[in-house]
Order: C-alpha cells, then sequence, then structure tokens
C-alpha cells in the first residue's frame, strides 16, 4: 500500500525451470515473466495501470499479459448511481525475444462500457471496442499487414422467480489494408437462459444466429442454431445432462446448406465428502 486505499502497488515474477521440460537450451527470456500493476480505489472510481513481460515458453502464469507478448494496459471505472462507465487502453507486441524468423504484430486496443443497473429491471450492458493491429515480416522489418476491427455489442440480463436469462447481439467490421478479402461484415444475436421448472430439472436453451459477408462479394455465410439441455439432478451426488442441438449452416455464395443434428448425453458423478 502506497496511499492507503487510493494506490497500491504489486510485482509478480515467474521463472519455469528448464529442467522441468525438454527445451531447456532455449534463452532464458524465453522462460522467465514480470508484471507490475498500480491501483487504486476513491469513493467512487477505480483506476489500475499494468506493464508485463511474458517470454515465449513461460508456461501457465497468473500475468494478465499472454506469453510471448510484452505490453500494458489502462483501466478507469466510474461507480454512478445508475450507471457505470468503463474505459480501457491496452497496446501489447509479440515475438518478445526478436526472433528474424518470425513476424511480429503491434496491437493497439480501445474499449468503452456503459453498465445500467436499475433496481427491480434488467441489467444492460453496451460495449464498443477498436483494436489496430499492425503486422510486421520480422522485427523492424517492412510492415505486411494492418487490420482493424470494431465492434459493438449489446447485453441484457434479467432475473425472474423460474430462472434467469440473457440476450446480446453484436455488429463487427474487420478491415484489412494488404488482405485479399479487404473488409468484412459479421452479425449475431443469441438467447441463452436456465428455465427452474421443477425442483430436480433444469433447462438451459439457447438460440440464435450469425451472418459475415466481405466487399468483395466472395462470402456469405449465415448460421443458425438452437440448442435444448438439460439437468436432472437424480441425488445429491448423481447428475444426468441430456440435450440436443441443430445448428443450419448457409453458405449463399456457393449455394450450400448445411444442417447438423446432434444429440449428447452426459452423467456426473460428485463424491460426498
Amino acid at each position: 500500500s502506497l496511499f492507503h486505499e487510493a494506490l497500491s502497488a504489486g510485482v509478480q515474477m515467474v521463472y519455469r525451470d528448464p529442467i522441468m521440460n525438454s527445451n531447456a537450451a532455449t534463452p532464458l527470456t524465453n522462460r522467465v515473466g514480470a508484471q507490475i500493476v498500480l491501483k487504486g480505489t476513491t469513493a467512487q472510481m477505480k483506476y489500475q495501470a499494468e506493464y508485463g513481460y511474458a517470454g515465449q515458453e513461460t508456461g501457465k502464469t497468473p500475468f494478465s499479459t499472454p506469453n510471448d507478448q510484452v505490453g500494458g494496459k489502462l483501466l478507469w471505472e466510474w461507480n454512478l448511481p445508475l450507471v457505470t462507465p468503463k474505459i480501457e487502453f491496452s497496446r501489447f507486441t509479440n515475438n518478445v525475444d526478436g526472433d528474424p524468423t518470425r513476424s511480429q504484430s503491434i496491437a493497439n486496443q480501445q474499449k468503452i462500457s456503459l453498465n445500467w443497473t436499475i433496481p427491480n429491471w434488467p441489467d444492460l450492458t453496451l460495449n464498443y471496442r477498436r483494436t489496430q493491429t499492425d503486422i510486421f515480416i520480422r522485427p523492424e522489418g517492412p510492415l505486411s499487414d494492418a487490420i482493424t476491427t470494431e465492434s459493438v455489442s449489446a447485453n441484457l440480463s434479467f432475473l425472474h422467480g423460474a430462472g434467469k436469462g440473457d440476450w446480446s447481439s453484436y455488429y463487427q467490421t474487420t478491415q484489412s489494408e494488404f488482405g485479399e478479402n479487404g473488409r468484412e461484415e459479421e452479425i449475431g444475436s443469441n438467447m441463452s437462459g436456465t428455465l427452474n421448472l421443477l425442483e430436480p430439472v433444469d433447462l438451459p436453451p439457447m438460440w440464435g444466429f450469425t451472418r459475415r459477408v466481405n466487399s468483395r462479394g466472395t462470402m456469405a455465410n449465415d448460421r443458425f442454431f438452437a440448442n435444448l439441455g438439460s439437468r436432472f439432478r437424480i441425488s445429491p451426488t448423481l447428475t444426468l445432462n441430456p440435450g440436443v442441438e441443430f445448428t443450419r449452416d448457409l453458405n449463399r455464395f456457393d449455394a450450400l446448406r448445411t444442417d447438423t443434428l446432434s444429440a449428447k448425453l452426459g452423467y456426473a458423478y460428485l463424491a460426498a465428502d
């Protein structure tokens, strides 16, 4: 703690022992990682700054920095009476060891979200995200592609005595400066939930659709799906999970339709101790 709750700092470090894996000859930088975090809270605000480094072979770590990446992010949140705005900025670079035989990418991301929480009303979340990824043939080499992705999404969560549900929709565009497909658009929506009809039985249905098209007219794919699952609690230790799923894929460019119907049966046992 630096200034009570207003600001605190923490450092995490990890080292992967080369004796425990077959890649003992790799450089030390590939097997170490470190991350520093500064965060704090006031009466209504939360804020956090992170910066980290993780080698290519660090393995599973508690970091928010993925393996083979270096970078950081800033987060800010304001807790107002009915709405909570959040802002996040991040920048990460991969190929941290500078391997000249591998490409390198730099990803910059901005994210803004608004969460509405009103008593006795469904919770509503609106998100906007923009990611700019520059891909280089090699570290300090020429630019091979620049991809910009923008997306907006909405999520509505509601709770009822008979269960709970979520409805979400999104729209996303991807623009590639050098790619053959040029601009791609994707839209999707799905609804899921859990119905508690009887005490030992839960029904978690899900259905929705996605559509993907590109500006060159070489891709026009639709997908419709519906999944009806169930949970039968036979006893405190035994649960059966039967379900069916239907998926329809439409490739309008090739005039191809594929229908898939599948069924599954799951069984779970949890010992009393």
